[in-house]
């Protein structure tokens, strides 16, 4: 995680299969977590009857779904860095990428990306 936090933007060189797949999954737990706050808090919200509270719950929640929006503006160049990398180790082209914005693309990529490294 360390790795693609120093390599925030550089597209070049390659990411080993470890290095992308942490990434990924870190990524994944804060998202997840971020979620599972937001649906804990909307539940709580929608049966305990807040009426007497102005703010209460739903401003923290509000607050949480803001830093979630920045959370994934702050990771998208990485994010997109990281799978470039990992693509041309994969010995993919890295417009492979662009099959992510077509239905079921991203699964590709995901597979693409799960290829053992050619580079040696």
């Amino acid at each position: 995680m360390r790795t693609v936090f120093a390599k925030y933007a550089t597209f070049d060189g390659r990411a080993t299969r470890p290095e992308f797949w942490w990434w990924t999954l870190f990524n994944a737990i804060i998202v997840a977590a971020f979620y599972l706050l937001v649906i804990v808090l909307s539940i709580g919200t929608a049966f305990a009857g807040y009426s007497r509270y102005p703010m209460g719950p739903t401003a923290f929640l509000g607050l949480i779904w803001v830093v979630l929006v920045l959370w994934g503006v702050a990771v998208i160049v990485p994010n997109l860095a990281v799978t470039v990398r990992r693509l041309r180790d994969a010995g993919f082209h890295w417009g492979f990428i662009f099959l992510a914005l077509v239905p079921f693309g991203g699964i590709a990529v995901l597979v693409m990306c799960a290829q053992p490294s050619r580079y040696p």
